[in-house]
């Protein structure tokens, strides 16, 4: 499955151009398919598990990702993603940003609420609406907080810093060890508000 990813990146990054064409919704353009591949490997090692192309993303061709609590498995569309072309690796990363967000946001979720910088949710709230295109009334009011933080970090966030976030997020402070284990087994359990599974 690694590979899937590492093969659409490369394929899609030949022929990339890094100067974005003009498009409904922002997203980052200054990516590499190192940096890419780093990330994916920070949630490997945490055991964040990571499937592509399930059939939800056959029955969806507006599915891009999504990550499942407390199991912590990322699911991403890679076909889904050729939808966009020349664009592809630049939303894939995208992609692949926003869902492990999500994951620092259920490991922060065991000890408190899932928002990871709550002194500037209403900023990510606006953010993802007025500039990201985030269409919040698509989602239930208790999961705005987490959906609309998760864009706007996606979107500010380089690969590099999502990847020092999850890693910070879930790791227990005390032993610096993973927890991510023990949120699948139940042993650390997810107590904060979760979000739904499956977006965009």
């Amino acid at each position: 499955m690694i590979k899937s990813i590492l093969s659409l990146v490369i394929a899609t990054t030949t022929a990339l151009s890094l100067a974005a064409p003009t498009q409904a919704r922002m997203v980052r353009t200054d990516i590499s398919k190192e940096a890419i591949m780093g990330l994916v490997k920070t949630g490997q090692r945490l055991g964040i598990q990571f499937q592509v192309d399930t059939p939800d993303c056959k029955e969806n061709a507006r599915l891009m990702g999504y990550m499942v609590a407390p199991q912590m498995v990322m699911t991403v569309c890679l076909k889904n993603h050729e939808a966009y072309g020349d664009m592809a690796v630049v939303n894939l990363a995208d992609t692949i940003r926003h869902e492990l967000i999500h994951a620092a946001q259920f490991c922060k979720a065991t000890y408190s609420s899932n928002v990871l910088f709550p002194d500037r949710i209403n900023e990510s709230l606006d953010f993802a609406q007025e500039h990201l295109d985030w269409n919040v009334l698509g989602y239930p009011v208790q999961y705005w907080n987490a959906e609309g933080e998760a864009r706007t970090l996606a979107h500010h966030f380089s690969e590099q810093q999502v990847s020092v976030l999850l890693d910070k997020s879930c790791r227990y402070s005390d032993t610096n060890q993973s927890m991510i284990g023990d949120i699948r087994i139940g042993r650390t359990p997810i107590t904060g508000t979760l979000r739904p599974e499956k977006h965009r």
